[in-house]
């Protein structure tokens, strides 16, 4: 779309982190990086969700290599447009990009404390939200909305469900 650049998740039915979805992101990220004519890359998901995050049929062994400015690094701002829910992976994914916003049906949820499992890149969160708060999601798993995320600072901007910002 001009000179932006728009990586579309598109593996029904909630775009979870599977090996081609994950390999997508990769090519995506590398090729709009590379084309002098990107200014900038948004990050988005088909359907009613962002992602799903990890793929239970295709688990992420690697998946830190599709994750903006870890696996991937970048010269140009990353925007997570988000909607819908926002789980696990998809959770680290926004994170690490520069700016997120929002719909305002978006849910967050980070449902590997639920057994037991912090991945490293999840834990930087901590210091871009207030602590306790990282660690609620992090170490409880509680699902947020995304006014609270907004409140919090991990949304940068809120919009109705299929709205567009000025």
């Amino acid at each position: 779309h001009g000179s932006v650049a728009v990586i579309t998740m598109a593996n029904p039915p909630v775009n979870g982190l599977g090996l081609a979805t994950r390999q997508g992101i990769v090519d995506g990220l590398g090729r709009a990086n590379a084309n002098a004519a990107v200014t900038s890359i948004v990050i988005t998901g088909a359907g009613g969700a962002f992602s799903g995050g990890a793929d239970i049929k295709d688990p992420p062994e690697d998946f830190p290599s599709c994750v903006p400015n870890v696996g991937v690094a970048l010269t140009k701002p990353v925007v997570a447009a988000v909607g819908g829910w926002v789980v696990g992976g998809g959770v680290v994914l926004v994170q690490m990009c520069d700016l997120c916003v929002a719909a305002d049906n978006t849910k967050f949820l980070f449902p590997e404390a639920r057994v037991g499992f912090t991945g490293a890149v999840i834990t930087g969160l901590a210091g871009m939200i207030p602590h306790k708060v990282a660690m609620e999601l992090m170490l409880l798993g509680n699902e947020m909305p995304a006014q609270r995320m907004y409140e919090v600072g991990l949304v940068n901007r809120l919009t109705p469900v299929g709205g567009q910002l000025d």
